[in-house]
């Protein structure tokens, strides 16, 4: 039985819904704000030492800064953020046998059991406290909800910022002529990440939904039961929505018309869409303010991405933080 946002419609979607709204209300998310800008400050800091010599900023940054703040949303010990960040490495990995991925599974399945007991018994000002305190009138999230929601937000909300602040920072090193308007402070770092959002979108589709009734759309009918992949990268190139000039295909942080659906649309548009610009405003003027030079380390500049129908994901992004 499905226990989380993603996996549910209708009726109980919008249960599910309605009792995680306050844990992820804008509200909610916005008291990390100091907390990520110093843990964006802790991992540059870090990667000063080897600021000379290339590295690959997807994995000693974009990759450890989300991971971070999903600890700090859960009220997981910062001591712990290395371990959890460490299980979803191995979660994520294509390379990762059927073996293995079950075992790292099923320990992350005890991890939150035992994080969920844990905060029963000692509650604080956090996602997973605020997700066990929900409901009134006898309705709450059961333990296997609570713990389906928090595996969600890793599944939805991590990957998917890893990859808006890797792109963003492809997009500006490919377009100067842009990032100059950036740093002359012309255009704010949330036109930034609005126009990465749909320019270069962190998931490219969205498999797999099915037509719950016959849908007539661009004169098609789509059957009832029929699956429909969505595609974000397709729909943020639109010229209706977006108009002819500036041309949907290019990366242009003055676009006037249109807007992107990254984030999703309707009743399952993404609860996290607030905490992930707030990353992403944050932690981008922080990287380039300590790193003004920052540039790629590949030759010829082009980057490969990971071979996937659903993330739009760099395998690395390989930079010299001081040329």
């Amino acid at each position: 039985t499905p226990t989380n946002l993603l996996g549910t419609d209708g009726a109980e979607h919008k249960r599910l819904r309605l009792l995680t709204a306050k844990a992820f209300s804008a509200r909610s998310v916005e008291r990390l704000r100091p907390r990520i800008h110093d843990l964006t400050v802790e991992l540059l800091d870090g990667l000063e030492a080897g600021a000379h010599e290339p590295l690959d900023l997807k994995n000693e940054f974009a990759f450890k800064l989300p991971m971070s703040v999903i600890g700090e949303l859960y009220g997981v010990d910062a001591a712990e953020h290395g371990y959890l960040r460490d299980m979803y490495v191995k979660f994520f990995s294509a390379v990762t046998g059927p073996e293995e991925f079950l075992e790292t599974y099923a320990t992350l399945e005890r991890y939150y059991e035992g994080m969920i007991a844990d905060k029963r018994a000692n509650p604080g000002e956090d996602l997973t406290t605020e997700l066990l305190n929900t409901g009134e009138n006898g309705d709450a999230l059961t333990d296997l909800e609570v713990r389906g929601t928090l595996q969600v937000v890793v599944a939805a909300g991590h990957e998917t910022t890893v990859n808006l602040l890797c792109n963003a920072v492809r997009a500006l090193l490919a377009h100067p002529e842009q990032f100059d308007l950036v740093k002359e402070g012309r255009v704010g770092w949330d036109t930034v990440v609005e126009e990465t959002l749909r320019f270069d979108p962190p998931t490219s589709n969205m498999i797999f939904r099915f037509a719950t009734e016959d849908v007539e759309l661009g004169g098609q009918t789509i059957r009832k039961g029929e699956a429909l992949m969505t595609s974000y990268g397709a729909i943020s190139r639109d010229r209706d929505e977006h108009g002819e000039e500036p041309h949907p295909d290019t990366f242009d942080l003055t676009r006037e018309k249109g807007r992107h659906i990254s984030f999703g649309y309707g009743p399952h548009v993404c609860p996290g869409s607030h905490l992930a610009r707030m990353e992403g405003q944050i932690a981008l003027p922080l990287l380039f303010e300590r790193f003004p030079d920052l540039r790629l380390a590949v030759a010829d500049g082009e980057l490969e991405n990971h071979p996937s129908i659903v993330v739009n994901s760099l395998k690395e992004l390989p930079v010299l933080l001081r040329p």
